[in-house]
């Protein structure tokens, strides 16, 4: 926390310079200087994801628009082209918040594509326009090929590119509106009329009426413990400031065991655990092991679970004891325990949930020819479960993940565990 707050100015001045030219730089100035110091207050209060907030959404909190209430506005079909794979996704982490929808066209049988895209900046407002760099920019360039321009598209600051050959053409137009959506439309293989007619299809006014929508809502997360877990990483940052450098590899994984020592259950233990079949799918085999390198221990039970006849139906579950690992390993293999997630498409899904009081994670992608999944759930911020399946549904890994005695496996949580003496 101590080196985030050393970071705060730098944030500042990169802000102020993102501003330049997007109106009044003195207002934008004290907005930006106001949003550090209320930034530094949380950091004081020990509220990481409030500063972050923030910091990154001007001073106040903004809960993005539902990306299915912005898919809404995506075009229905575009002439000559079928809309495909509409979807969007929400995330957040850490008090930064973003929503997105996208529909991508196509012609039957051609090359012609349409990609139709509304960003909501949410509450990464600020920062979140350094990636379109052409809102600070005076722009006009032309050549035989084509051009490229900012502009204003009706009211709004704007961005077009357009450039074509003999047998090709690729071309853009972007649209900055109520100062925070980014309506952006991609073209390959059609004219600039028709990128152009694409963007005229998309209702900005109604945009422009969610201006203020989710303003002042504080970003939430169906995930427990999740902000506990980001505030137990900012205090161990503190503490470990205080302490000396560590001497050896295995001083330095012990600190990642969150000041404890940690003896894992041993695996045959966890075997307990592993339903006998899934969904149909007998258990055809089942492997434990437990180890240990420069004071990392760890232990994990494994079963498979596969279809008898052509095999195409096959799942595995998984109980991984995180040992001394602890919050090392939740942010290396487990990032989504840092994120507010919820993506959709005609193909699938991936979100963040809270599973029977427990953070969770879920992705399902289906195709013409097969189907696949995942689910996976941190139990006392030590055992993660992951159940993976291909050719079988969603519905068939959440009923395995039933059929684990959680309740149990949380009483576990203190088992093998030294405090830091």
């Amino acid at each position: 926390m101590n080196r985030l707050k050393t970071l705060l100015p730098l944030f500042l001045v990169l802000a102020v310079l993102l501003s330049c030219g997007l109106g009044d730089k003195a207002k934008q100035v004290t907005q930006l200087a106001k949003s550090v110091e209320q930034a530094q207050k949380n950091l004081a209060d020990g509220d990481t994801s409030g500063a972050f907030g923030a910091l990154f959404g001007g001073g106040e909190a903004v809960q993005p628009v539902d990306f299915r209430k912005l898919t809404g506005l995506l075009p229905a079909s575009l002439p000559g082209l079928e809309r495909k794979n509409a979807g969007g996704e929400k995330s957040s982490v850490m008090g930064m918040a973003t929503s997105k929808a996208e529909a991508e066209y196509h012609a039957e049988g051609q090359s012609a594509r349409i990609d139709v895209s509304i960003n909501d900046l949410g509450s990464v407002r600020g920062f979140g326009m350094l990636g379109f760099n052409w809102l600070s920019l005076d722009i006009d360039k032309e050549n035989e090929q084509g051009f490229e321009r900012t502009l204003k598209y009706e009211q709004y600051p704007a961005y077009e590119k357009f450039e074509q050959g003999s047998d090709w053409s690729r071309g853009e137009i972007s649209v900055f509106v109520a100062d925070r959506f980014i309506v952006t439309v991609d073209g390959n293989g059609v004219s600039n009329d028709a990128i152009r007619d694409a963007l005229g299809r998309v209702n900005l006014d109604r945009l422009e009426s969610m201006r203020d929508e989710g303003v002042g809502e504080e970003t939430s997360t169906d995930s427990p413990d999740v902000s506990d877990f980001i505030s137990s990483l900012s205090k161990e940052e503190d503490d470990e400031g205080a302490k000396d450098a560590p001497e050896t590899m295995a001083d330095l994984l012990g600190n990642m065991s969150d000041g404890r020592d940690v003896e894992p259950i041993d695996f045959r233990e966890l075997q307990v655990f592993l339903p006998d079949e899934m969904s149909g799918l007998p258990r055809t085999n089942t492997e434990g092991e437990s180890g240990g390198a420069m004071g990392v221990r760890t232990s994990s039970a494994t079963a498979t679970y596969q279809s008898v006849d052509d095999g195409a139906a096959r799942a595995t579950i998984k109980i991984f004891d995180t040992g001394t690992l602890g919050s090392a390993v939740m942010l290396g293999g487990y990032g989504w325990l840092m994120m507010d997630m919820d993506k959709e498409s005609d193909q699938g899904f991936e979100r963040t949930i809270a599973y029977k009081g427990h953070p969770a994670y879920e992705k399902f992608t289906r195709t013409s020819a097969s189907s696949q999944g995942t689910m996976q759930a941190v139990v006392g911020k030590r055992f993660v479960i992951e159940v993976e399946g291909r050719g079988i549904e969603m519905d068939a890994l959440r009923s395995a993940m039933d059929r684990i005695d959680l309740d149990k496996l949380e009483s576990m949580k203190d088992v093998g565990v030294t405090p830091e003496s």
